[in-house]
C-alpha cells in the first residue's frame, strides 16, 4: 500500500505509541469516573460493582494485547529485558482491583435523604465526551495497525475465499512475521464493543436506573 503524507504521519511510531498511552490512561480515568460502579443493583447476575470491575479488567487486557503488538514491531527503546513490562501489567491489574475494593456502594433511600456523589465525579456531559474520545482513539489505533500492516501479499496467501480476503490476509496476514500485530488488531475489535457499550451507558445514565440517590443526577 502506497502511503501519502497523511497515512505516513498517522503511522509514525511516536504517534502510534502516543495514541496507545492516551487511550490506556483515559481508560483508567474513565473507570474512576463511571458512577455505575457504585451501584448496588445486579447486572448479568452479579453486583454491578463487580460487573464493571470485570469489564475494566478485560479492557485493560485488550490494551495489553495492543501494547505487545506495538512493542514487538516498533519498540520505543532498545537494550532492556524482553519482558520488562510484566511488573507494570501486574501493577495495572492491581490498581483496578484496589479502586474496586475501596469503592463504597450507594443506594436510593426511601426517605429521599441527600447523599451527594464523590466530589471528583464529572458531570454526565463530560463523561460522555471522555468515553467518546476513548472510542475515537481506538478507531485511530485500528486504522494505524491496518495501514502499517497492510494486506498480505506473500505467495500462497492470495486465496479468494471471503474469510481469507477479509480476515486471514488482513493486517499483514496470519502467517506473516507480524502475526502478533495481526492477532492484536483483530482482538482489538472487541474493544469497540466495550467502547460502544460504555458510551451508551454514560449517555443513557440516570440515577434511578442504578438505584443511586437522586443527588447523583449530575
Amino acid at each position: 500500500m502506497e502511503l501519502n503524507f497523511f497515512t505516513k504521519f498517522l503511522t509514525t511510531p511516536w504517534l502510534r505509541w502516543l495514541f496507545w498511552f492516551l487511550v490506556t490512561i483515559l481508560n483508567f480515568y474513565a473507570f474512576v469516573q463511571d458512577p455505575t460502579r457504585f451501584s448496588t443493583l445486579y447486572d448479568y447476575g452479579i453486583p454491578n460493582k463487580w460487573f464493571v470491575y470485570i469489564s475494566r479488567m478485560l479492557t485493560f487486557t485488550l490494551d495489553i494485547v495492543t501494547f505487545i503488538g506495538l512493542w514487538l514491531t516498533i519498540p520505543f527503546i532498545d537494550n532492556i529485558p524482553l519482558y520488562w513490562f510484566i511488573p507494570l501489567i501486574i501493577v495495572g491489574f492491581g490498581i483496578i482491583s484496589q479502586i474496586t475494593v475501596d469503592s463504597d456502594v450507594y443506594s436510593k433511600t426511601k426517605d429521599g435523604a441527600f447523599n451527594p456523589p464523590p466530589n471528583y465525579l464529572w458531570s454526565k456531559n463530560k463523561r460522555v465526551i471522555l468515553f467518546a474520545v476513548i472510542m475515537f482513539l481506538n478507531i485511530f489505533i485500528f486504522l494505524q495497525f491496518y495501514i502499517a500492516s497492510g494486506v498480505s501479499s506473500a505467495p500462497g496467501n492470495q486465496k479468494t475465499s471471503v474469510i481469507n480476503r477479509f480476515v486471514v490476509n488482513r493486517f499483514g496476514g496470519l502467517k506473516s512475521e507480524n502475526y502478533i500485530g495481526f492477532l492484536a488488531e483483530w482482538l482489538g475489535l472487541i474493544a469497540f464493543l466495550f467502547d460502544a457499550e460504555m458510551l451508551g451507558v454514560q449517555y443513557k445514565y440516570t440515577p434511578c436506573m442504578y438505584n443511586l440517590p437522586d443527588s447523583w443526577n449530575v
